[in-house]
């Protein structure tokens, strides 16, 4: 199974040269307009495959993104429930917008329920979609190619853990990485469980909507992938963000990544709600609907401080108040906002 998906991977690498050959013959052969940004996208691209093919992340590095996860989420079984919520907070407003929020609300709850069939029960997930019978073959072979692709294992537990990039490991690293692996996937089993369901779930909902509508087997699999990497996002190590990248950054910024994705993931439906002149007036509708029923859930959920970008502009703002203020006089800004909203704060 390691050779012939090693084979796989040589083949893709082949084929994404020829691919990027093209675009730069094609750039090249263009003589009007502006390439710049083209041009910038092709150099993105060329980085990033290079990357992939030669990977040099340190094995210090690898190893310290392994030690800040064993000591912040390992075995913890908070973090898997409140990973459980993603699906109701995130996916559903997502799949409502663009099937009609009560269609969604009864895929969901259908998948959920195949899902948690005590007949798949396994160990390496709990539960096993794929094994339930409940669902119709081409919905297995749905579920097997999503996975195949690294849409359903390859979480974030695999990428804290340093399990969904070992060939960033030096030799060394790797030749100890078989008891390593299987402790990081012990600890990281509370975690990585909510996760493969949230995507199996979103998976067969989406599917399913997508074939009730009249889609094909194929265009139900492209829906199914689309809504999987829309709200559950890829946490391979090339799809870091560049400035999540490097030995020392991806250090620092282990626990950062689900942010950066969600903040797109709101500030590009905003973008595409408001861009009248290059969205259509259906992707502006199903935008909007997404966006307001995002923020109408979270606010429901968390209420003023668990909002978007809310408390981070908060902590940024009273950290310069700070910074000018008296050092003698300590205030918490969320038990004064709190005391604010409840009528209480004095003056």
């Amino acid at each position: 199974l390691h050779g012939a998906h090693h084979i796989s991977r040589i083949r893709h690498a082949d084929r994404i040269t020829n691919a990027l050959t093209k675009l730069d013959e094609r750039i090249n052969e263009t003589s009007e307009g502006d390439t710049i940004e083209a041009r910038q996208v092709y150099n993105e691209l060329v980085q990033r495959h290079n990357e992939i093919l030669n990977p040099s992340t340190h094995p210090v590095s690898a190893w310290l993104g392994q030690l800040g996860f064993t000591m912040s989420l390992g075995g913890v079984v908070a973090t898997g429930v409140t990973n459980a919520t993603q699906v109701p907070l995130i996916t559903y407003p997502w799949l409502g917008a663009r099937f009609g929020f009560k269609k969604a609300s009864a895929a969901l709850a259908r998948a959920y329920k195949d899902f948690l069939d005590p007949r798949t029960l396994n160990r390496d997930s709990v539960f096993d979609a794929t094994k339930s019978k409940l669902i119709s073959e081409s919905e297995r072979k749905m579920l097997l190619e999503l996975a195949r692709r690294g849409r359903i294992d390859l979480t974030q537990t695999m990428d804290l853990a340093g399990l969904s990039a070992q060939d960033n490991l030096s030799r060394v690293a790797r030749q100890v990485g078989t008891t390593r692996g299987k402790a990081m996937r012990m600890l990281g089993f509370t975690f990585h469980a909510p996760e493969v369901m949230n995507r199996q779930v979103t998976a067969l909902a989406a599917f399913r909507l997508d074939r009730e509508r009249g889609g094909s087997y194929e265009d139900g699999l492209r829906r199914a992938e689309q809504a999987i990497v829309d709200t559950h996002f890829i946490y391979t190590s090339e799809n870091r963000a560049r400035y999540m990248q490097g030995n020392v950054l991806r250090v620092l910024t282990m626990f950062k990544q689900y942010s950066q994705n969600i903040a797109y993931l709101y500030g590009r439906a905003a973008s595409i709600w408001l861009d009248k002149n290059n969205a259509t007036a259906e992707e502006r509708a199903v935008a909007k609907r997404q966006l307001i029923s995002m923020l109408a859930l979270q606010f429901g959920a968390a209420g003023a401080l668990g909002m978007p970008f809310f408390g981070a502009s908060a902590d940024i703002l009273m950290s310069v108040v700070a910074a000018f203020g008296d050092d003698d006089e300590k205030r918490d800004w969320e038990v004064s906002l709190r005391k604010w909203l409840d009528g209480s704060a004095t003056s």
